[in-house]
């Protein structure tokens, strides 16, 4: 009967390419918009990732900010013009920035 020594492990490391090390990894890109799977907000979609120019009101996070989709100006209220994903639409008169 046949017992692996020591010395059959050291070959079998080195030939596995010897010392245990950090490695270096580079996370893929899924969707390929240049923005890496851990950086990148859903990396199936090559129109979402930060920096995406936002499209208001369409319930879709484009840029990755976590910003409300349907409070364009962020004074916490909803836009009263556009109907969300479960038909609903909020009280924001008027929503663009600025105003």
């Amino acid at each position: 009967m046949s017992r692996l020594r020591a010395p059959a492990f050291g070959v079998i490391f080195a030939l596995l390419g010897g010392a245990v090390g950090c490695v270096d990894w580079e996370l893929p890109d899924l969707d390929g918009d240049g923005i890496p799977s851990g950086e990148d907000c859903d990396d199936l979609n090559s129109d979402i990732f930060p920096e995406a120019d936002e499209v208001w009101y369409d319930g879709v996070d484009q840029n990755c900010d976590g910003a409300n989709d349907f409070d364009r100006d962020g004074d916490g209220f909803d836009s009263a013009f556009h109907e969300q994903p479960d038909g609903t639409a909020g009280e924001d008169c008027w929503d663009e920035p600025g105003a």
